[in-house]
């Protein structure tokens, strides 16, 4: 199959085509990778605009949509870590079914728009519009585009300011002042699919150290693990 890189924008590009059995996915330095299921790229869509001050194309929009696939879940989540840990933005991860988790109805996504501080769901509303209920949903906070050798002073304060759902105080409490982002994402999504709704979701963060990788949060709290 074929090598391909991922640019720390979220970019993916072929860089060698080999007759491996597989696909591989490098980071941007080329320091890590991981196998790709055929169906990974057969699933992707990734659109791009130029940018004419750098002068090259830059991703704004990327899809991944795993429906009845053979690839499990939790081989496609881990296709969503390596996106999350090795990019400056933010990707999405869900998963859909319309009777269980052991229903033939199933459909898993990972998207992004290449924001650095939102990510969308407008690809997973078709399917609950559908009649699919949401069984996992998450998404992660960048942290890569801290780890850089002229950025290293920000790390800790940038840790500081991700390591819980926007729409929250750090200490926990509601901020009812924002009106949007995690938290209120959340309770509108509550308040318009309600019962299709079967978890809270989660926010991944890809640091490489031992820091609380994972917050869990509902629409009055949240938890570090």
């Amino acid at each position: 199959m074929d090598d391909y890189r991922l640019n720390r924008n979220g970019k993916l590009e072929l860089i060698n085509g080999t007759k491996d059995g597989f696909d591989r996915l490098f980071n941007w330095n080329s320091t890590e990778f991981i196998k790709l299921n055929k169906e990974f790229i057969k699933n992707l869509r990734q659109d791009t605009e130029y940018d004419s001050y750098l002068k090259e194309y830059k991703p704004v929009a990327t899809t991944i949509t795993f429906e009845n696939s053979s690839v499990s879940v939790k081989q496609i989540k881990n296709y969503f870590y390596f996106l999350a840990a090795n990019t400056e933005k933010e990707w999405g991860f869900n998963h859909l079914t319309k009777n269980g988790w052991f229903s033939d109805s199933s459909v898993t996504i990972i998207n992004s728009n290449h924001q650095d501080g939102s990510v969308g769901m407008s690809a997973v509303f078709k399917y609950l519009q559908s009649g699919y209920n949401l069984l996992g949903s998450g998404h992660s906070h960048p942290f890569l585009i801290y780890d850089h050798p002229e950025n290293k002073h920000l790390l800790k304060a940038r840790y500081d300011e991700m390591a819980y759902p926007s729409g929250f105080q750090k200490g926990g409490a509601v901020d009812f002042n924002q009106t949007t982002g995690d938290r209120s994402s959340y309770e509108n999504l509550l308040n318009k699919y309600g019962g299709q709704i079967k978890a809270n979701p989660w926010i991944y963060i890809g640091n490489p150290d031992n820091r609380p990788h994972f917050i869990y949060y509902d629409t009055t709290s949240f938890r570090r693990k």
